[in-house]
């Protein structure tokens, strides 16, 4: 029962998220940019055993650079977990000092279309911000303000305007790309950096 139950509001959600440009699959959506960075909503499942049905929502943004390093097999497509910035969107803010609970709860199919329209109106405050990332330009100036899009994220956007100190200095302090113990991904995004720069 659970499964039809997160299927429901699946179907329910991918239809306010279409409204925005995403597609369906599953309980993954997904809507790309013209350069393949991407924008995913994901319903993860949590184990319940107390008759209900419990799911996270996963809120994620993925460059498209970092997908094609990354070297997944043609056809697959990501997921929350591939995002170079992800965050969880909850049914509440935490307020100290009061339980916190991360995990969506539907009591039965009846309660989907509740919790889901309390799942867009949270998503509603979030969404709009990280859709915006799609546009380098937004993306840059969310940077450039001090905006968290994730580490990884900011350093593979730096490297798309060619090898520069701040870029060597963020990947490798005051050594070289050749030294040892140098991670694989630094040297992948500052070879990026060289190709982007030409």
């Amino acid at each position: 029962m659970a499964g039809a139950v997160l299927k429901t509001c699946a179907r329910l959600l991918g239809a306010h998220l279409r409204q925005f440009g995403f597609e369906a699959d599953g309980l993954v959506f997904r809507r790309y940019n013209s350069g393949g960075d991407v924008v995913i909503v994901e319903l993860q499942p949590h184990r319940s055993f107390l008759g209900d049905t419990q799911f996270f929502v996963n809120l994620a943004f993925l460059l498209e650079p970092i997908w094609r390093h990354d070297g997944y097999p043609p056809g697959t497509r990501p997921d929350s977990s591939h995002g170079s910035w992800w965050e969880r969107v909850n049914p509440a803010d935490w307020v100290d000092g009061e339980d916190f609970v991360e995990q969506w709860v539907v009591a039965d199919r009846a309660a989907c279309a509740t919790v889901t329209a309390r799942l867009v109106a949270r998503l509603g405050e979030r969404l709009p911000v990280v859709l915006g990332w799609l546009d380098r330009d937004k993306l840059r100036q969310a940077v450039a303000d001090g905006v968290p899009v994730g580490y990884e994220t900011e350093l593979w956007l730096l490297a798309e305007d060619g090898p520069s100190e701040e870029l060597r200095a963020e990947l490798f302090g005051s050594g070289s790309p050749d030294d040892a113990g140098v991670a694989d991904v630094d040297r992948a995004i500052w070879a990026y950096a060289h190709r982007a720069g030409r």
